[in-house]
């Protein structure tokens, strides 16, 4: 008896150390994002989807009957139809069954448009967008970077699955998306693209920050801090350590037509000076080239923060 006691715990143990030993579902290379959080909420929507395209409906129960396992300290799930119903919300229950398409944040940016346009960007693997949002619980406005993936249920519906950090750190990846798209715009719409670059309605209005556009002798066609004509070069620019990053950029794209070039700046009076990131690439322009990049700010050690 003993014997088929101990034979059936270590079938049981067996069986169990298969289990733990199945791979999950491969991740993608998320190697392009410094920060924790951001890692973690990929794979969280990437789980999601996973999970989705398995189950279908039942999927959102399992989100809700397991809110520890499908939710982070400072990211929840939301799934919308491609119409901009929501069929599930783990911030705003109440939203379910609501039809938020035209919903449009403080900036006027329409969200949940700006989202099905990202998710069939090549150039934007995991759909990031970047708004304005209410944290659940809070009446204080925050950007938020929210991720989101299509997903095919069984049943063949499409859906949308995606997550968002409120007040997120600012990673090098989503200027590199916002540079990359800009360029595409430059090239196929010259001056036209110029109104939609400046616009804060657009996608090109990111975390405080957007697109600059300069000529190729430092003459400014969109600024980078100010919404406003000036004439002064920005290869005279100057950083906290006297370096002139603009020309320097310009000079790496003599041999390129895109580069990358650190500065050091300080943001605020009394603070640390900050690492900067200028990524920039060349567009054409009805004929003529021009610069198009934007300024990110680069990880900080923990004593800054």
């Amino acid at each position: 008896m003993k014997k088929v006691l101990w034979g059936a715990l270590l079938l049981l143990l067996a069986a169990g150390i298969g289990y733990s030993l199945i791979p999950r579902e491969p991740l993608p290379d998320f190697s392009a994002y410094a920060y924790r959080d951001t890692r973690r909420m990929l794979t969280l929507v990437h789980r999601a989807a996973a999970l989705i395209e398995e189950k279908g409906d039942q999927a959102f129960e399992d989100f809700t009957a397991d809110e520890d396992k499908w939710t982070l300290d400072n990211a929840y799930l939301y799934v919308y139809a491609l119409d901009g119903t929501n069929l599930y919300h783990g911030g705003y229950p109440d939203l379910v069954g609501r039809n938020l398409y035209g919903f449009t944040d403080l900036w006027g940016k329409k969200a949940m448009q700006m989202i099905y346009r990202e998710t069939e960007n090549p150039n934007n693997p995991f759909g990031w967008v970047h708004y304005i949002w209410n944290a659940p619980g809070s009446l204080h406005p925050l950007w938020k970077s929210s991720c989101n993936l299509r997903a095919v249920m069984p049943n063949g519906k499409v859906v949308v699955v995606g997550s968002g950090l409120d007040d997120s750190r600012a990673e090098v990846e989503f200027f590199r998306i916002l540079v990359d798209d800009a360029v595409a715009l430059v090239d196929s719409r010259g001056k036209a693209a110029l109104p939609v670059l400046k616009s804060p309605e657009s996608h090109y209005t990111i975390l405080d920050n957007r697109v600059f556009v300069m000529n190729l002798d430092g003459s400014c066609l969109i600024y980078p801090g100010m919404d406003i004509t000036v004439d002064a070069s920005l290869f005279d620019y100057k950083d906290f350590t006297g370096s002139t990053p603009l020309l320097e950029l310009k000079n790496r794209l003599e041999d390129a037509d895109r580069a990358t070039v650190g500065m050091l700046c300080q943001q605020h009076a009394g603070e640390h000076p900050a690492k900067m990131s200028i990524y920039g690439r060349l567009a054409q322009m009805e004929g003529q080239t021009v610069v198009v990049g934007a300024i990110s700010p680069l990880p900080q050690p923990a004593w800054m923060n």
